[in-house]
């Protein structure tokens, strides 16, 4: 398993610094710009925030999150972790605790010796014994696979892209404003291509973080034997983080969320709509799994996420529950009986509407400004109006 990870990841970084290549070429070929300076200062950048983050990270949580370190962790979890860094030849990991109702964990560091797994009361108060070392496995799978060190690799190409675009389009702008005009337009195009390179690569790496999310479970998976005490617990962390679980705000969840276990910005439809009575429902599960299967806005916010859709998380590790002589946890063999086409195209048009709305109306006041303004405004204010109480019923409406 580590092995492949390692294949996918070089073989990613491979294509994403060869993009990188392609554009010093065209740099090189048709400017004049000396664009190594770019290079050194984004690698430069990014060397000194992989050797400092860890400690500005700590200095952060300890003093904004109120992290304690080396806090007193129950027995069953200490003895869990120290078997499992003596198995993988880890240093025991530093340990943080937020004393915050929301269930999170998450896992950051230079390399699987110098690793910080913090967690959260929310963790150990919503899930039982083996679904907390499930999480607590996921977050030491990160450090095993050295997630954080390719991560940072790899985060270095999107922005020397990004500093070549500012860069030539700066130089191309002085040079066309200067009466001594030279500029061959060579420079702006190249520019262009180096930003479409960097949304792309931006796309990649949020691919490449999703894979490695599929890994760190993975990990867990082997590690604790247990697949269902993850699918569950992934479905409780979710439901924890759509719904701020807890009675106070958490600002784990805003500070933490590409880190987290799960994002609390995607998978929120199936873990409202699977947690039931306090527990989880696994037909509740089955039906919420099917907006996330079918619903092109699923694929959408996933696309634009560092962690999968719960959904597909859950059937990759119940793929893996018959190794263990478990049950699968889900058995998803629904068959999409409507399209969501026309869900997403209402949702689209609902989502853009109050924008529109008031764009129109506010042109049609100001060409009308002598001839009865208020007129339009009212009327645009009162569509604005409906339209966001449109958009807030169909946000908030249950999804079978």
């Amino acid at each position: 398993m580590k092995n492949k990870l390692f294949a996918v990841s070089l073989i990613t970084l491979t294509c994403l610094y060869g993009i990188l290549a392609a554009v010093f070429i065209l740099v090189a070929i048709f400017t004049k710009f000396p664009i190594t300076y770019a290079l050194l200062i984004s690698i430069g950048i990014i060397i000194l925030q992989f050797l400092v983050s860890p400690a500005i990270n700590d200095f952060v949580f300890k003093h904004f999150y109120k992290v304690k370190w080396n806090a007193e962790l129950p027995d069953y979890l200490r003895n869990f972790i120290e078997e499992s860094c003596q198995k993988h030849n880890m240093k025991y990991p530093k340990i943080g605790f937020i004393d915050d109702g929301s269930p999170n964990a998450f896992t950051y560091g230079r390399t699987k010796n110098d690793a910080r797994v913090v967690i959260t009361r929310g963790i150990l108060e919503l899930l039982n014994e083996e679904e907390v070392k499930t999480v607590v496995a996921h977050e030491l799978g990160h450090a095993n696979h050295y997630d954080m060190l390719f991560m940072t690799v790899a985060q270095i190409v999107p922005l020397v892209l990004y500093y070549v675009y500012e860069i030539l389009l700066r130089t191309e702008s002085k040079s066309s404003s200067s009466s001594n005009n030279n500029s061959s337009g060579y420079g702006a195009m190249i520019g262009l291509i180096a930003y479409i390179l960097y949304i792309i690569s931006q796309y990649v790496i949020l691919w490449l973080s999703r894979t490695r999310e599929y890994y760190a479970d993975s990990f867990s998976v082997e590690e604790t034997q247990n697949p269902s005490a993850l699918a569950s617990a992934l479905v409780k962390i979710g439901f924890g983080l759509a719904t701020g679980s807890s009675r106070e705000k958490s600002k784990v969840n805003k500070g933490s969320n590409t880190l987290g276990i799960n994002s609390a910005t995607v998978s929120k439809g199936i873990a409202l709509g699977a947690y039931n009575n306090g527990g989880v429902s696994k037909q509740n599960i089955i039906n919420a799994m099917k907006w996330e299967r079918w619903n092109i806005w699923a694929k959408w916010y996933e696309l634009n996420s560092t962690h999968p859709l719960i959904s597909k998380r859950i059937l990759a590790i119940s793929d893996r529950c018959s190794e263990f002589g478990q049950e699968r946890f889900i058995e998803f063999n629904e068959e999409k009986t409507e399209s969501y086409v026309d869900d997403f195209l209402i949702e689209v048009l609902i989502s853009v509407a109050p924008a529109i709305i008031f764009i129109v109306f506010a042109i049609l006041a100001f060409i009308n400004i002598e001839n009865k303004p208020l007129l339009f405004a009212g009327i645009g204010g009162i569509l604005f109006t409906l339209s966001l109480f449109v958009q807030l019923n169909r946000t908030h409406k249950n999804k079978d």
